[in-house]
């Protein structure tokens, strides 16, 4: 799932993708930091995050536009217990 969206964002030319997510689900983390995200400043008001990452594309480097992945509690568990 989340290679797809990185794919997707990369095919549309975005430059970053960014995500909020929670401490408590790590896993979620340990597979964002596998796949080049990492850690920045808050960017949104999302009460349920604490956790807050971007992956730079270095293909799209220099573009303007963002693609904004946010991940709520429930997807995210969800898609971890797949894994």
């Amino acid at each position: 799932m989340l290679d797809i969206a990185i794919d997707f964002a990369r095919s549309v030319g975005y430059s970053r993708i960014v995500l909020d997510s929670s401490k408590t689900l790590r896993a979620a983390r340990a597979l964002y930091l596998k796949n080049g995200f990492v850690d920045i400043p808050k960017y949104n008001d999302n009460y349920r995050a604490d956790v807050f990452m971007e992956r730079k594309s270095p293909l799209d480097e220099g573009r303007l536009l963002d693609f904004c992945i946010i991940i709520y509690m429930r997807l995210l568990h969800y898609v971890i217990n797949l894994i």
